[in-house]
């Protein structure tokens, strides 16, 4: 498994422990070398834009392949 792929999933299982959350739960998010405290909707917000570009990084190598 390569280190995209891996941290997709890392990503994705973030995401789906944030959801199984209450909403009014305080949690810490990693920003640098900080850990922000945060709510649920803020970090799964900032942890799904994560996933987006994670994503988005294998789809631009998958065409960058092809071409």
């Amino acid at each position: 498994m390569n280190v995209v792929a891996m941290q997709i999933h890392e990503l994705e299982v973030a995401c789906a422990e944030l959801k199984s959350l209450p909403s009014g739960r305080s949690v810490y998010r990693k920003s640098g070398g900080i850990f922000m405290r945060s709510d649920v909707k803020t970090a799964l917000d900032f942890q799904r834009n994560e996933l987006e570009k994670a994503k988005a990084k294998v789809k631009s190598r998958g065409q960058s392949k092809t071409k």
